[in-house]
């Protein structure tokens, strides 16, 4: 069967010539990766449960049909690895401006993923544990430069080395509840941090910021003007009011919240930049099918029209991105076609797993930014939530160890008025794509631009095709003493010089508009690293001569800025 995959991908490549344009050769390419797919799985329907030369023993007592379910998951997250890789390395594009970064150790990752969709039974098994931990630990040394969907992703893999960790029998029903738990409480934390004033406020809110995006680039421009009051002023309460749903329904009606879900990733795909953020829809489609009982994997047929969609996304839209969301959409909407013909069983669940894996998950959705110790990779992704500073949050308070511990977490805030060079490169203001949108905005007296400090330090920006200039630099800008240490630290490692003009703010200024009024002493870093308030030389402790945070909190903690504007009151803009 590997044989017959792998000789049909060989005859379509050989089959592309030369000539085709960049085009066809994306089609060709994602067509034969997916009809590799198609043809293992026919494979495994014709040979059924009985043992093969490739597969061994059967895994376990729920046979043949656990087996199909994991196939499923383990193809679809193969896809979610490969997708970048596809993107950045044969289709000479960035793809989404918050892909997966690739790096030495996807020179493992990368063929053990591929292995892992390809092969079948216990080799399978154990080269989607290998991948899992290998994707781990990649991640954990990355920290804490990582997206926010990758944190999603590394909860579900922990869960899935747990219980493939457990033994080959049962691997798929110690998992599937886990791991559904944890993405019903990673889809609600993310919808819980949006409950504050900032994102309900369309000014500011990161809602009103997406849905014009999304409004001016699909919809006939006189509709869109003519709408626009009404769209950009629901858009926060809608945003809301739509990711509050999903969890819920997953919950209660699984087959309707996995389309629903679907349909969100969709929304968040065909943003333009520069919040195109196919890896998080990526992402979230290649496991969804989590959220649904483990026998609808099993039973999933052929994928011809997830075959066709998949070409003919790669065709048009040069994004492997899309390509890769179109194909899981249409094999998750098979399989929750499938899901209505057949009864969920929970016969060899793990309830210790689940639980632990529940609680994890939890911490990470919840607890982290009420304590303080993540800001970036948060569950708060466009939630336009203060993690220091005072809480903006209507339920309740973020950073209490910030608070509680002063000197430990750098907590003292600055406004930083003047920089050059990283400094002002890495909190950057970028404009909303399209233009028309631009137009929405500002009739809507939103600021019409987006600030992208988290996007800057992941180097992901210029990829994408969005120039991080110093003259776009969002200046004055807000950030704790532990940022400006942090910054300065990375500069001085680097052999960078620095230059900048801060001025501490006292602790009871808590709103853009008492930041902005505040007038105090100007302490300036210059070229040559000397340090002046005013004219006098700086004192031993002033924050800029400080060390570096401690490196047990750096790996968790990373606290971006707050952009400045005139007149602004009590909300903050939105950041990504």
């Amino acid at each position: 069967m590997l044989t017959r995959g792998i000789s049909m991908m060989l005859t379509v490549n050989d089959d592309s010539g030369g000539d085709r344009d960049d085009g066809e050769a994306r089609m060709v390419l994602v067509m034969s990766m997916v009809s590799l797919r198609a043809s293992l799985h026919r494979g495994e329907e014709a040979e059924g449960p009985q043992e093969t030369p490739s597969s061994g023993v059967a895994m376990g007592s729920a046979g043949a049909a656990e087996e199909r379910a994991l196939t499923a998951y383990g193809q679809l997250w193969a896809l979610y690895v490969l997708c970048p890789f596809f993107d950045r390395l044969l289709l000479g594009v960035a793809g989404a401006v918050d892909a997966r970064p690739l790096g030495p150790g996807d020179a493992v990752l990368l063929p053990l993923a591929a292995l892992a969709a390809l092969l079948e039974g216990r080799l399978a098994l154990g080269m989607m544990l290998l991948a899992h931990i290998v994707k781990l630990a990649m991640f954990a040394h990355r920290l804490p430069f990582v997206w926010d969907h990758e944190c999603w992703a590394a909860a579900t893999e922990v869960s899935f080395v747990l219980a493939a960790a457990q033994g080959e029998t049962g691997v798929v029903q110690r998992f599937w509840p886990a791991a559904r738990a944890q993405l019903l409480l990673l889809y609600a934390g993310a919808a819980f941090w949006k409950l504050n004033t900032s994102f309900l406020d369309h000014r500011t809110s990161c809602g009103t910021v997406i849905l014009a995006q999304v409004w001016a680039a699909y919809m006939p421009s006189t509709l869109a003007l003519d709408l626009a009051p009404m769209v950009t002023r629901l858009a926060p309460f809608a945003a809301l009011g739509g990711e509050v749903m999903l969890p819920l329904a997953m919950a209660c009606f699984p087959r309707l919240g996995v389309f629903l879900a679907l349909l969100f990733h969709l929304l968040v795909v065909l943003a333009p930049a520069p919040n195109f953020a196919g890896g998080f829809s990526v992402t979230c489609a290649s496991r969804l099918i989590l959220c649904l009982p483990w026998e609808a994997a099993s039973a999933l047929g052929h994928i011809s029209l997830a075959v066709l969609g998949a070409a003919l996304a790669v065709a048009f839209v040069r994004s492997a991105a899309f390509a890769t969301f179109a194909l899981m959409f249409l094999v998750t909407v098979s399989a929750v076609l499938a899901s209505g013909l057949q009864k969920g069983s929970n016969a060899g669940s793990s309830a210790a797993l689940t639980r632990c894996s529940a609680v994890g998950t939890f911490v990470y959705a919840f607890v982290l930014p009420v304590l303080g110790l993540q800001h970036m990779a948060s569950c708060s992704m466009y939630a336009n939530l203060k993690h220091y500073g005072g809480s903006n949050h209507l339920l309740m308070p973020t950073g209490l160890l910030q608070d509680a511990f002063p000197v430990t977490f750098g907590s003292e805030l600055l406004r930083v008025d003047k920089a050059a060079g990283l400094l002002a490169a890495q909190n950057v203001w970028t404009e909303i794509e399209p233009e028309l949108a631009t137009t929405l905005l500002r009739a809507a007296n939103h600021s019409g631009r987006q600030f992208v400090p988290y996007y800057a330090r992941m180097g992901s920006l210029e990829d994408a095709g969005v120039a991080l200039q110093e003259e776009n630099a969002a200046l004055p800008v807000v950030m704790s003493a532990f940022e400006l240490r942090r910054s300065l630290a990375v500069l001085r490692r680097s052999g960078q010089t620095a230059s900048l003009s801060y001025v501490r703010l006292p602790g009871d200024l808590q709103t853009p508009a008492e930041w902005l009024a505040h007038r105090g002493a100007a302490v300036r870093v210059h070229p040559n690293g000397t340090c002046t308030v005013d004219t006098r030389p700086c004192a031993e402790d002033e924050i800029a001569l400080q060390p570096p945070p401690p490196r047990w909190l750096t790996s968790m903690l990373l606290p971006y800025p707050y952009a400045l504007l005139p007149g602004d009151g009590k909300e903050i803009h939105c950041s990504s």
